[in-house]
């Protein structure tokens, strides 16, 4: 139970049905989490598909999130963002069902800009990439998690607490988490008009594909609307082959956990100086610094760009 302090009467009522719905929530989701586990497992045994690599990687997925745990969004939002409502908010919505459904939507909001940034900025690639390291596309995957991930997907959402209570924000955050549970099911096919506004389990699928045309889409996490606003969007068509577009090739879990850090750590050994360094860290994924560059056109045999 989250500390009510400072809340109203009427908050602390409407306060109380929400964290009762929200305790349920969780019930429910692990309910659900366990279904689509057993329905996964069942139906690629059903089609002959091999199963100890896909268990093995499952429970790779399932070790990164204990490695992790669920900390860090209760304390920095419970602590800092309890601080920042408290003593610097610009406006206070209040405890009530119009607060909860703008911070629902705002949270999403966040969610998708720094989603765009763990895809777009090297240093948050090397600990999203665990994420996307999987050769498979299964429930086990919304829970795996790379070190950094759950702590900057908190001070992403602090921010909010300008203006939210910061009880209402770890309720939407972890509710949109929970909301991956259902679009990382691979059994689930197109859900019509839904399609259109929602994030659902085609869309997620495109996000996971490592195909030239499917890469860096679809960041919604509730939602889809994000994505179309913004240019993101990308409608699944072939079935994606999952993945990084460099495999780990482990079910180690320690291995999946700190890939991504070893590659930028490697990364930044072939730069020329601080400038090349700082270009490893802050330019996305697919940048070169001037070594790699050399190496890469040789291999190709085609000339390397000055500059």
């Amino acid at each position: 139970m989250m500390d009510t302090d400072g809340l109203s009467g009427s908050e602390l009522v409407f306060f109380w049905r929400v964290e009762e719905w929200y305790q349920w929530f969780g019930l429910f989701m692990i309910i659900v989490v366990a279904a689509f586990v057993i329905w996964e497992f069942r139906a690629r045994w059903r089609r002959g598909e091999p199963m100890k690599p896909y268990t093995l990687d499952s429970l790779s997925s399932g070790a990164t999130f204990f490695m992790l745990g669920l900390v860090s969004v209760f304390t920095l939002l419970a602590t800092v963002g309890r601080h920042i409502h408290d003593n610097w908010a610009i406006w206070k919505t209040g405890m009530n069902i119009w607060a909860l459904i703008a911070v629902f939507v705002a949270a999403d909001l966040v969610y998708f800009l720094i989603h765009w940034a763990f895809h777009r900025v090297n240093l948050l690639w090397a600990t999203h990439s665990v994420h996307h390291s999987s050769p498979y596309f299964n429930t086990p995957m919304a829970f795996r998690f790379g070190p950094l991930d759950k702590v900057v997907n908190d001070i992403a959402h602090l921010p909010l607490a300008l203006f939210f209570d910061w009880r209402l924000i770890i309720i939407a955050a972890v509710s949109n988490q929970g909301y991956q549970a259902f679009i990382h099911n691979p059994e689930i096919g197109k859900l019509g008009f839904l399609e259109k506004f929602m994030n659902t389990p085609s869309h997620h699928r495109v996000h996971h594909g490592s195909d030239r045309k499917y890469l860096d889409k679809n960041y919604g996490g509730i939602l889809i609307i994000w994505d179309r606003i913004f240019g993101q969007f990308q409608e699944e068509h072939e079935t994606p082959i999952y993945g990084i577009t460099k495999p780990i090739n482990s079910f180690n879990p320690f291995i999946v956990w700190f890939n991504g850090f070893t590659r930028l750590w490697t990364k930044t050994r072939t730069a020329s100086g601080p400038r090349e360094v700082l270009n490893c860290i802050v330019r996305p994924p697919g940048w070169q610094t001037h070594q790699e560059a050399r190496t890469r056109a040789a291999l190709e045999g085609a000339p390397v760009a000055s500059g």
